[in-house]
């Protein structure tokens, strides 16, 4: 206590200072006396109480900080209370680790003070387990806020930390969208699940350039045995098959966005088709252009897979253009359409709309309705030739509408229409219809393909007979026109090539009013290489420039002789009436001399109208030839009848596609048109006036004959084609291009069936006329050297033909023998069982009338010296045919 003495007048200050001798708690109680002016006799007692306390500090619950199970090299944090639990003011400061740290690290606290300090602990990425260990906080008391007092306390706080390795896994874990058309935004969620025993921060990523792909939430926290829901959406920009992965990487902590590896874990995809909705023209269904025209031929002047290209390629904000064409037609106000059907073959619904674009300088004109009023009026004769119409410009997903085309020839020449067509995406394709009307005093031919190129394909340069090819065209007017190709140029190649690589079978001709035909070409390359020629070819009044051009390969694969037509339709065509089961026959390759048979139906779709029916058959001389089995028929309402069809190969191999053609009527409207006409001209034969009279009296009564209120109009005659596709082989190629599993399932040929005796008859009929070749007359020669001449030439003659005899007959046996046929039929003899006895031992009843016919077939045939006059005389002949070496010179007969 200071001061000890003193002297006090109106108050003394007493400083009393207490020294604690432990270090533990205690309560010290004191008694002072105070003396005053030296009565010790009186003294004032004075106690002093006082209280000593440790300085002490709580953090959490009893100084034990455990943090949650965190993923290793991450980072967890708590928000923890720190308490002064003594009555002393402290200041504190706590010794950090590298992994461990506390905010505020130091700091005061007054007595029974609590505040909230921030914990946290960082794992390393090889640490796993739990890690238990202590941190020291040192703190001392604080007087009169600005000294330390008592020494320093250091207060042991124990930290626990588990890092344990877990994965986030979303469910579902993927979303298949399928087709969606560009510009869509795609939406979906989908939950993130954590079944591990830490808690995981993570930041969503995805693989996508795109900038709109939004994540919500793109950070989080999910805890143990938690899960979260994720938004997705995003707009489709992109073309083609795409797939949206999201991933996630481990945040350092929950409060930042910095990752702490680089390497993301994939959970969620999405796989979506991004596509423009594409439409399709899908089929031809209907058409009144007659037989002319089967529905390959139309497909390919209307250029539909242009097209159906163009439509499909288009992007968005591109404009396509596609020039087209109908078929030519003679000027005349007659009405064609072609129905066609426009397929959406997307997933998705959209629309097609349709307008007409003007091309020509057609302008309003000004009419005057009235005085006063007057109106511009579009008077374009541009505008009724051409319409282009859609059943409904909706078109479903994967459903279809009708595009229906209809042409009127009302102005000569060529003239040009336009359409628009309109789809989703700002896609436009722009149609042009090239438009040509034949004046009908013009001589003119037209052809299928408006780029006048002929394109033989791929040839195989070992075959050893050349097919032959067919370029079509046709006369769809009302005079003969005269056609001629100049093949002065392909004879320049072939001399070029040193080999008649290239002919032309056909290269004048005409055509009558409305057919067609082919102009044939043999293409017969020698060279792995491109053949091409351009040669003038005269169609009528118009001369063009026919580019001709063929391909050499040595692959037999590759070959177009063995390639069979391209399906461009799906459909059988319909005709109102008529429904054919097939839209085009296809034709395996058969052999040269040889024939097939193919069954289709024809059907009469109406229900209550009779069909009457024929068909005409189709021949090209030397090629091929089409014949029904059954011509005509007639149909009931709802029946349907089969058709037979031959295909015979004649002379040489082919590869051509024909149009075998049905003509049809409504026999019940024909019917009722006859019925009509009848009524009327037997009412005309009646007069007008019936006088009725009798025996004595004559009255003038006048009986109007009433004339019927209607003639039934006369059926329109329909046509519907067939196309048909033929591939004939030459027999010396049949190995080459025919394997031999397809050669035993061939039909065999039917072999030459010959009377004998009238051929006999007919032979010696023949060759009673000598037949003289044609020698310059030269009157200085003698009668007997004319004989001796003749002599010697008959001798020549005879020799040669034997000779000529014999190397055809040792030709057609070597092609026989030494064929993979004949091969793999000696090889399935070889290994064939023996034949029973009972299958080759004679009947007895039938032994009697098995000898007469034995005894009459061998009287009866011929003489050995006259099979071999007849055979060779026949080699003799076709060799001289088929070379063009003339007559032959024949003996008389024996």
């Amino acid at each position: 206590m200071k001061p000890m003495i003193g002297l006090v007048r109106k108050y003394q200050i007493v400083v009393v200072q207490l020294e604690a001798n432990t270090s533990e708690k205690n309560s010290y109680i004191e008694k002072w006396n105070i003396e005053l002016n030296g009565q010790v006799d009186r003294l004032l007692a004075i106690y002093v109480k006082a209280q000593t306390d440790v300085p002490f500090i709580e953090v959490a619950l009893n100084n034990f900080i455990q943090f949650e199970p965190m993923q290793p090299g991450t980072q967890s944090y708590l928000y923890l209370p720190l308490k002064n639990t003594s009555f002393c003011r402290l200041q504190y400061e706590f010794k950090v680790t590298e992994k461990f740290g506390i905010d505020p690290v130091k700091g005061e606290l007054a007595p029974n003070e609590e505040i909230f300090v921030t914990c946290w602990y960082s794992s390393d990425f090889e640490e796993q387990g739990i890690n238990k260990f202590e941190i020291v906080c040192q703190i001392q008391c604080v007087f009169n806020e600005n000294c330390v007092i008592g020494p320093p306390y250091d207060v042991l706080i124990k930290v626990g930390a588990e890092c344990t390795y877990s994965e986030l896994c979303a469910i579902p874990q993927s979303f298949q969208c399928g087709e969606v058309q560009c510009g869509t935004m795609i939406k979906t969620n989908f939950y993130l699940y954590n079944f591990g025993e830490s808690n995981i921060n993570f930041k969503l990523c995805h693989n996508h350039n795109l900038n709109d792909v939004i994540l919500e939430p793109e950070c989080g926290r999910c805890g143990s045995k938690e899960k979260i829901m994720i938004s997705v959406k995003f707009t489709v920009k992109q073309i083609g098959q795409h797939t949206l992965i999201i991933g996630y990487n481990n945040r350092l902590n929950r409060f930042t966005d910095m990752i702490v590896d680089d390497s993301s874990k994939d959970v969620f995809r999405i796989e979506y088709d991004s596509l423009y909705v594409i439409v399709q023209v899908a089929d031809l269904i209907e058409h009144n252009y007659g037989y002319l025209f089967d529905k390959i031929s139309l497909w390919e002047h209307f250029q539909i897979d242009k097209i159906n290209l163009a439509l499909k390629e288009v992007v968005q904000g591109e404009i396509k253009r596609v020039n087209c064409g109908v078929p030519d037609c003679e000027v005349s106000d007659k009405l064609f359409y072609a129905i066609f059907l426009i397929q959406n073959i997307c997933n998705i619904d959209t629309k097609l709309h349709l307008k007409r674009q003007q091309l020509c300088d057609c302008k309003p004109k000004e009419s005057h309705k009235s005085f006063t009023f007057r109106q511009k009026v579009y008077e374009c004769p541009h505008k009724n030739m051409f319409t282009m119409e859609i059943s409904d410009p909706y078109i479903p997903a994967n459903g279809m509408q009708k595009l229906t085309f209809w042409i009127v020839h009302l102005l000569e020449n060529e003239n040009v229409l336009s359409y628009i067509l309109e789809l989703s995406n700002e896609r436009t394709v722009i149609v042009n219809f090239f438009i040509q009307s034949i004046p009908k005093s013009d001589l003119m031919l037209s052809v299928f393909d408006r780029g006048y190129t002929l394109n033989l394909g791929y040839i195989y340069i070992g075959l050893r007979e050349a097919p032959v090819q067919a370029y079509w065209i046709y006369n769809n007017t009302r005079n003969a026109v005269p056609y001629k190709l100049d093949d002065f140029e392909i004879t320049k190649l072939c001399n070029a090539e040193g080999f008649p690589v290239l002919k032309c079978l056909n290269s004048v001709g005409f055509l009558k009013p409305y057919t067609s035909a082919p102009i044939l070409f043999k293409f017969w390359p020698i060279e792995v290489k491109i053949y091409r020629v351009v040669v003038p070819l005269i169609l009528g009044m118009k001369e063009i420039n026919f580019q001709i051009e063929g391909y050499g390969t040595d692959e037999i694969n590759k070959s177009n002789f063995t390639e069979l037509i391209k399906n461009t339709t799906t459909n059988p065509l319909t005709n109102n009436v008529i429904n054919l089961s097939v839209d085009h026959i296809i034709v395996q390759p058969i052999l040269v001399s040889s024939s097939t048979e193919r069954l289709f139906f024809i059907k009469n779709q109406s229900r209550n109208r009779d069909v009457k029916y024929h068909w005409k058959p189709c021949v090209i001389d030397g090629l091929v030839k089409i014949e029904p089995m059954n011509f005509e028929g007639f149909l009931k309402a709802k029946e349907s009848h089969t058709v037979v069809i031959r295909i015979t190969s004649l002379s040489e191999p082919c590869c051509i596609k024909l149009s075998l053609c049905c003509e049809f009527y409504d026999y019940t409207q024909y019917i009722m048109h006859e019925k009509s006409m009848q009524l009327a001209r037997d009412k005309q034969n009646i007069s007008q006036e019936i006088i009725l009279t009798d025996e004595h009296n004559v009255s003038g009564m006048h009986v109007k004959q009433r004339m019927p209120d209607k003639i039934e109009s006369k059926p329109e005659r329909l046509h519907i084609s067939l196309p048909v596709k033929i591939n004939v082989i030459g027999v010396l190629d049949k190995d080459t291009c025919v394997s031999i599993e397809d050669q035993m399932k061939q039909k065999p040929f039917d072999g030459v069936h010959i009377d004998i005796d009238n051929f006999m008859k007919e032979y010696h009929k023949k060759i009673q006329i000598e037949e003289q070749p044609i020698h310059p007359t030269n009157e200085k020669i003698t009668t007997k050297e004319k004989t001796m001449a003749k002599e010697n030439k008959k001798k020549n003659e005879t020799v040669i033909n034997k000779e000529i005899t014999q190397y055809v007959l040792e030709s057609a046996v070597g092609d026989a023998v030494f064929s993979s046929y004949f091969r793999e039929i000696v090889k399935i003899l070889k290994t064939a069982p023996s034949p029973f006895y009972s299958q080759i031992k004679f009947d007895p009843n039938k032994r009697k009338e098995q000898r007469e016919q034995e005894a009459i077939k061998f009287f009866t045939k011929p003489q050995l010296s006259e099979v071999t006059d007849i055979l060779e005389d026949m080699v003799t002949e076709s060799v001289h045919t088929t070379f063009r070496l003339g007559p032959v010179l024949r003996n008389q007969p024996k």
